[in-house]
């Protein structure tokens, strides 16, 4: 028989490292009052934790063989989902207390809110003390909603440029890495949708829209689904940079996807 007991040890030691970046960045910013040195470990921890992800999913895949499907195993998988959003909201919200850009910081507050919002669907598991933090996180509500609408400008200007600012593209692609694994049931980061902001020279389409929601409500929500779309998130950089470098395959893809798009909405596939 296999010993599969390795990814166990790999899945403990990945989390652990998680949890030493984590001390590390509370004893900067509380003890020592280094914000700068905080962020960078919170952003470790945040890297370091796609690695936990990865090797939860093969763990409970393969050692457990515990599928991560939702409407067959409502429990199981809803007490991972519950745990690894809980842990990005604090991953999070660590980064947003070091950060003073308001731009950045507004961001990633609406990234807390898909969060929250995500684990309404898995209350039915929570512990007594997951139902506490739980119930503080939607008092906030209001205040992190205000927060976005306010930069709401500044967001979406944001989502374009923040190849600039090489610690936030970090976290970006960290959190884009995160909504692709197994375990993760909201779609986090910016705008991963790669081929069709390259065909369409812009990330504000309504045809977007539709290709996001269909990531969201049908490819997320099963095992399968996020199975592809993290194959997509590894080939669809270089697919899209061939796109932008040819005019004539950037039409020939544009109109294939607005094909796509118009077939999706008439047959209520992203309703």
């Amino acid at each position: 028989m296999t010993d599969f007991s390795y990814l166990e040890r790999n899945q403990n030691r990945a989390f652990q490292e998680v949890e030493r970046f984590l001390e590390r960045a509370v004893y900067f910013y509380s003890e020592k009052e280094d914000v700068s040195q905080a962020l960078v470990n919170y952003m470790s921890a945040l890297s370091a934790y796609t690695v936990y992800v990865g090797d939860m999913g093969t763990y409970l895949s393969v050692v457990q063989k515990t599928p991560i499907n939702i409407e067959h195993l409502p429990r199981q998988t809803g007490l991972v989902f519950a745990k690894v959003l809980f842990d990005l909201f604090a991953l999070l919200n660590g980064i947003i207390n070091c950060y003073s850009d308001s731009a950045e910081k507004a961001f990633l507050v609406s990234q807390t809110q898909v969060i929250v919002e995500g684990l309404d669907k898995y209350q039915y598991v929570f512990d007594t003390k997951q139902l506490r933090e739980y119930d503080s996180l939607r008092f906030q509500d209001r205040s992190r909603k205000a927060f976005i609408e306010k930069y709401s400008d500044l967001i979406e200007d944001l989502k374009k440029t923040y190849k600039s600012d090489e610690l936030f593209k970090e976290i970006v692609e960290a959190l884009n890495k995160i909504s692709a694994a197994e375990v993760c049931p909201v779609s986090l980061g910016i705008s991963s949708c790669f081929i069709a902001t390259a065909a369409y020279s812009n990330d504000r389409h309504p045809d977007l829209d539709t290709f996001r929601v269909f990531r969201d409500r049908k490819l997320l929500s099963n095992w399968f689904g996020r199975f592809l779309v993290r194959i997509y998130y590894q080939i669809g950089p270089y697919a899209a940079d061939r796109v932008k470098r040819h005019p004539a395959i950037q039409d020939f893809v544009r109109q294939q996807l607005m094909r796509l798009a118009g077939w999706m909405r008439r047959r209520s596939i992203v309703n």
